[in-house]
């Protein structure tokens, strides 16, 4: 877990946050997060009683000014303007992060998982674009914070997971399309993901045939993350005003890192070695991963030797 030192200086100064899906697990832990560094938070989420029982925990504490429950089912698009509409007029200022939480896992049945993962979350990137971009929103720009998995970047291991493994490929996909230079210059707002690993949430504790599979594939509790992690992950994107498009990947025990954008230099690069690899082997139809491999240690070698070759020449 990062030191909470880090962050010390770190202050929202009466910033306004929207956080879907807050009523509990990560979403209330952002939630608390963004109070007590002087925010100002909407807790939205379809369970009513319990996103109530959370904000009337959190004023108590940050004081009833600072915090309010919005109900909003982020897969209607109505229903999450009028949450951002709300937000704005209850505090009065404009909202400048959105924090797009809300999610299920593949037992709620695919195409509530698509829904409210994929689709909910692609409601909320375009509605942030709307009211905080230059171009027809307010002006100020902001931040979108997409709350992703690292099952986004790998295979289900079954059919039956495969929505949810579908859900969060398409959110780092999505954040790395809107999360772009020109967006940015024009709009004014940033977009990136949180990709954690399995979590211990009040979610996950409450089905024990979904606990039970998990805890078997990342080998006992002790590989769990906490919610205080994704947290940490949470200030490291909000204190970091140079990232955009990016993943930032959240494991147990092990420091956090933004995965790699592969964009279309990449895949350019890669045919080039399809090409190079037909002249080799004409009658060859596929480029299979050990001739990549091969292309790419060349490749590699071959820049390598052309530096040692410049370098001597001129220096």
């Amino acid at each position: 877990m990062l030191s909470a030192s880090i962050f010390r200086t770190m202050s929202f100064s009466n910033k306004v946050f929207i956080v879907t899906g807050s009523a509990r697990g990560v979403g209330a832990g952002i939630a608390e997060n963004i109070l007590q560094n002087g925010g100002r938070v909407t807790i939205s989420d379809v369970l009513n009683e319990v996103g109530l029982a959370t904000t009337d925990r959190l004023a108590k504490l940050y004081g009833t000014e600072k915090v309010t429950f919005i109900h909003c089912d982020v897969t209607n698009q109505q229903s999450f303007e009028s949450l951002w509409s709300e937000t704005e007029k209850i505090f009065g200022s404009p909202v400048q992060v959105l924090v797009n939480n809300a999610g299920v896992f593949h037992n709620a049945g695919w195409e509530k998982c698509i829904d409210i993962n994929l689709k909910g979350l692609m409601i909320g990137n375009y509605l942030a674009l709307d009211r905080m971009g230059k171009t027809k929103g307010h002006g100020l720009g902001g931040q979108v914070i997409n709350v992703a998995s690292l099952a986004g970047f790998v295979a289900g291991s079954d059919a039956i997971s495969s929505p949810y493994f579908a859900s969060k490929a398409g959110v780092i996909s999505l954040t790395k399309s809107i999360g772009n230079d020109l967006t940015l210059r024009t709009e004014g707002v940033r977009v990136n993901a949180i990709c954690m690993g399995y979590t211990d949430t009040g979610l996950f504790n409450k089905n024990k045939q979904l606990n039970d599979q998990i805890l078997e594939e990342v080998g006992g509790t002790k590989n769990l993350l906490p919610v205080s992690r994704i947290v940490d992950a949470f200030q490291v994107l909000m204190s970091n005003g140079k990232v955009n498009g990016r993943s930032l990947c959240v494991m147990a025990n092990i420091p956090m890192w933004y995965y790699p954008r592969h964009d279309r230099q990449e895949i350019i690069f890669w045919a080039c070695g399809a090409k190079l690899f037909k002249r080799l082997r004409p009658n060859a139809m596929v480029m299979e991963p050990w001739h990549q491999a091969v292309f790419f240690i060349g490749f590699q070698l071959f820049l390598f030797i052309a530096l040692q070759t410049l370098w001597r020449i001129f220096f």
